[in-house]
C-alpha cells in the first residue's frame, strides 16, 4: 500500500491518496460437491486472489467568514479483485461461475441480441429444427459458437455483480445558528439482473413497452400464453448496466442562541428534520432503487430536539 497526505492553503484543502494491491490465499468459500456426497456444498480452502484499487479522499473548506461556513468532503475509490487459481489450478469452476482472471462476483448466462424479427424468419427457422421456438417478438439470444443450438456451450460472462468505482460527496454549511448538510452518495460500473419481464398475465406489473405487430422497436418481448412460463429467454432482457448516484441524507438544523439555553437551565438546544435515502439524481435504471435491488424506496424522515445539559 502507497499513501500520501496532503494539504494546501493553510489546510482548507487536504486529503489522502492511497493505492494498494493484495494477494490471498486458501481462501474459505462454498464450493458445489457431487450430490452422491448427500450435501450440495462445503467450506473449503479453495484458491486465490488478487485485489488492486486506488482510493482518494479529499477535504475543503471553500468558504469560511465570520457567519458562514462551507465545508466540503469528497470520497471515491476505484477496486478490482481477480481470481488467481481454484480448487485445480488455474481451471475454471463453471458451477459456481468462478473464472480465472476474473472476478468473484460475475453474471454467467446467455447473452441477449434483442428481439426476433419478421425479417429473421429464415434464421429462426434453422434454430427451431434444432428444438426452440422462436417467433417474431420472441427474445434473441446469441449463438455463441454458431452451431443454430442454444446450450451450455453459449453462455458467457455478462458483467460485474459489484461496483468498480463507488465515490460520497457530503457538504456541510452553517450560518449563524442555521446548519443544513446534505451527503449524496454514488456506485458505477457494475451489472444488475433485473428479471425481466414475464408478462404472464397472472401479476400486476409496470407498465412497459412490449413487442406487437405495430411495435416492433419495443424494449421487451411479446407476451407469450402458450407455453408454460411465458418466453424462457424473458429474464435476458433483464440484465441491466448499473450506476446511480443517490441523496443519502439531507438534514437542516436550527442551534438556539446560547443565552435563551442557559436562560432555562441547559447548556445547549438543536431543533433538526433530516430526511434518509430522499431518491435519485441519476440512475441509469428508472423503476429500481439500485442502492437496496428493490422497486420502492426506503425513505425515512426524522424530527427531533436535541438538548446539552
Amino acid at each position: 500500500n502507497f499513501g500520501i497526505d496532503f494539504s494546501f492553503l493553510k489546510g482548507r484543502i487536504g486529503g489522502t491518496i492511497d493505492v494498494y494491491t493484495s494477494k490471498t490465499k486458501d481462501l474459505l468459500l462454498s464450493m458445489s460437491v457431487p450430490s452422491l456426497s448427500g450435501y450440495p456444498s462445503m467450506m473449503a480452502n479453495i484458491g486465490q486472489t488478487k485485489n488492486k484499487g486506488i482510493e482518494v479522499t479529499i477535504n475543503a473548506l471553500p468558504v469560511m467568514t465570520k457567519d458562514f461556513m462551507w465545508n466540503s468532503n469528497l470520497n471515491f475509490a476505484w477496486q478490482k479483485d481477480e481470481i488467481v487459481e481454484l480448487a485445480n489450478g488455474k481451471e475454471d469452476d463453471i458451477n459456481n461461475a468462478w473464472f480465472i482472471g476474473e472476478s468473484i462476483a460475475v453474471h454467467y448466462g446467455y447473452e441477449a441480441d434483442g428481439l426476433w424479427q419478421e425479417s429473421d424468419a429464415a434464421e429462426m427457422a434453422k434454430f427451431n429444427e434444432n428444438g426452440q421456438k422462436f417467433t417474431a417478438g420472441s427474445v434473441k439470444p446469441v449463438d455463441q459458437n454458431g452451431d443454430y443450438k442454444i446450450d451450455a456451450d453459449d453462455r458467457v460472462i455478462l458483467g460485474n455483480k459489484n461496483p468498480r468505482l463507488t465515490a460520497g460527496w457530503t457538504n456541510s454549511l452553517s450560518w449563524k445558528g442555521i446548519e443544513l448538510t446534505l451527503e449524496l452518495q454514488g456506485r458505477f460500473k457494475y451489472m444488475i439482473s433485473t428479471g425481466g419481464e414475464g408478462q404472464l398475465g397472472m401479476y400486476q406489473q409496470r407498465e412497459i413497452s412490449y413487442w406487437r405487430p405495430d411495435n416492433t422497436g419495443a424494449d421487451w418481448q411479446k407476451p407469450v400464453y402458450s407455453q408454460a412460463g411465458g418466453d424462457p429467454y424473458a429474464g435476458l432482457l433483464g440484465f441491466k448496466d448499473a450506476s446511480f448516484i443517490k441523496i443519502r441524507n439531507l438534514s437542516l438544523g436550527y442551534n438556539f442562541d446560547k443565552s435563551i439555553c442557559q436562560a432555562i437551565g441547559i447548556n445547549g438546544a438543536k431543533l433538526y428534520i433530516q430526511g434518509k435515502n430522499l431518491g435519485m439524481l441519476y440512475s441509469s435504471i428508472d423503476f429500481m432503487d439500485l442502492d437496496t435491488g428493490a422497486t420502492f424506496f426506503n425513505r425515512g424522515f426524522t424530527v427531533g430536539l436535541q438538548v446539552e445539559f
